[in-house]
């Protein structure tokens, strides 16, 4: 009697372990797609702007656009591992993007369209 109690028990834990990581995929897998569907959406403004003014096809747009976004954001991704001795200014190579964002520009930029 108490083999089958345990044997119950146990299966009862296993199926909650399973639930447990079928939402833990789901939730990995939602975040992902949602990552996946923003970054489309944004690169996609950049393309149309490149196809329509500079009449390149959209393949090359596309593709040119991924690589330099690829390229400027791989950076502050190994910023923390394999980069992690880089230091601009006494910031680490996340905290440089950042200051170059917020110093300079946005308000460049920012002055710039108001200028527009």
């Amino acid at each position: 009697m108490l083999f089958r109690e345990l044997c119950f028990l146990e299966v009862v834990d296993n199926f909650l372990i399973l639930l447990f990581l079928n939402g833990l995929f789901r939730l990995r897998f939602n975040l992902t797609y949602a990552a996946v569907t923003s970054a489309i959406s944004l690169l996609e403004v950049v393309v149309a702007y490149i196809v329509d003014e500079h009449e390149w096809e959209r393949k090359k747009a596309a593709q040119v656009v991924g690589i330099i976004i690829f390229l400027v954001g791989v950076p502050p991704l190994l910023g923390y591992s394999a980069l992690s001795d880089f230091e601009y200014l006494g910031m680490d190579l996340l905290d440089t993007y950042d200051w170059f964002a917020n110093t300079i520009f946005l308000p460049f930029l920012g002055c710039f369209l108001t200028l527009i």
